[in-house]
């Protein structure tokens, strides 16, 4: 009987050693996968402070290479105050993102005292500041007919048309108006 409480006793004994170097290695094991995840960690949170500050390089090159560019917004109204054009509202339509369809809508006011006659184009950039599209505002795109081009004095006009891109199908991420007119 004692020998056999006694191989009892070297038995849990042995089984105890055995579970605490299992348990020992599975600690030292998961520490380590807690560690190289740490550093995974940091690693990541450097990489999206980099990508981050290189998105913001990105948009001051572009907006330093061109003057007046704006980011385009779509479905809201942008302000724009610039000689005639109050503000403009863009708009993505279609079906499916490589069969978009990039459409606006732009308000003209002459606040002058004379008639003016408009001779806008509506531009489109990518991210990098490649032209991609580009619209002419002529008085045939005006939402209510109209017979002239001219704007008379306090006369508000809409016009909205389809800008169609050059051979991109992604979404212009900026925009300029530029006036031909003195």
């Amino acid at each position: 009987m004692l020998s056999v409480g006694l191989i009892a006793v070297v038995a849990i004994g042995i089984g105890g050693v055995l579970t605490e170097r299992h348990l020992s290695k599975k600690i030292i094991h998961n520490e380590k996968i807690i560690l190289e995840l740490k550093k995974k960690e940091r690693l990541l949170e450097q990489t999206l402070a980099d990508f981050e500050k290189a998105q913001q390089q990105i948009v001051d090159l572009v907006a330093g290479r061109i003057p007046k560019l704006r980011p385009l917004i779509y479905d809201q109204a942008i302000p724009i105050s610039d000689r005639y054009v109050r503000d403009v509202i863009f708009t993505q339509t279609g079906p499916k993102p490589e069969n978009r369809i990039f459409e606006y809508r732009v308000v003209l006011a002459n606040n002058s005292n004379w008639i003016v006659t408009p001779k806008v184009q509506i531009l489109l950039f990518n991210e990098v500041g490649i032209q991609v599209g580009v619209s002419n505002i002529t008085y045939q795109l005006a939402t209510k007919k109209e017979s002239s081009s001219s704007l008379m004095t306090g006369e508000i006009r809409i016009y909205s048309s389809t800008i169609y891109l050059n051979k991109q199908r992604k979404a212009p991420r900026y925009f300029l108006f530029e006036f031909q007119d003195t």
